[in-house]
């Protein structure tokens, strides 16, 4: 199998993403975060936009921490807060071993690319090793934002859009941590 071009940009954010970490084994979960902090953030945790279709699912989805701050400005019933807690406690638990199999990979794919002399069919099949596991998790990631979704009322994606564009925020994964809040949402997202 040919490396493409077009897979570059990820074998180097998946680069930075096992070099950043390192130190770091205990997977977070996604928060929104105000636009305009530093792009080279989101690149060294592997939160390269591809702006159309990012954007696109933004509209559609809600973060379960977004859609928890704001559970009172939307009316989220305890029934349906219940519901997201377990969406999330569902993912974090099949994700948790998924992404330590992703991080070990990733670092594979390093060592293997430290060498003098780089064995390309070898670093290729690690690259799709890489690729594998981080589909495994972005899946189940996207799953339980789906979840998150189908919990709420229409009316409620539609206050939580407004809510959004109110702050000018942006769905990030994993979570780097938002600024700022938006004004009748908690910051605790508990």
């Amino acid at each position: 199998m040919r490396l493409r071009l077009r897979n570059i940009p990820v074998v180097l954010a998946l680069l930075a993403i096992s070099a950043t970490t390192a130190s770091s084994r205990e997977p977070k979960a996604g928060i929104m975060v105000q636009r305009g902090e530093q792009d080279t953030t989101r690149i060294l945790r592997g939160n390269v936009r591809a702006d159309a279709g990012d954007n696109a699912l933004e509209q559609r989805l809600f973060p379960p921490d977004f859609v928890l701050q704001c559970r009172e400005r939307i009316g989220l019933k305890v029934e349906q807060r219940d519901a997201i807690r377990s969406a999330v406690r569902e993912m974090q638990s099949k994700t948790l071993d998924l992404q330590w199999k992703l991080q070990d990979e990733s670092e594979k794919l390093v060592d293997a690319l430290k060498r003098p002399t780089v064995n390309e069919a070898e670093t290729l099949a690690q690259v799709d090793r890489v690729l594998s596991a981080e589909r495994d998790v972005k899946r189940a990631q996207m799953g339980m934002l789906i979840r998150v979704k189908n919990t709420l009322t229409a009316d409620q994606q539609e206050s939580l859009r407004t809510l959004r564009q109110q702050r000018n925020w942006t769905m990030q994964w994993p979570s780097t941590g938002g600024r700022g809040g938006i004004p009748g949402c908690d910051s605790g997202g508990q």
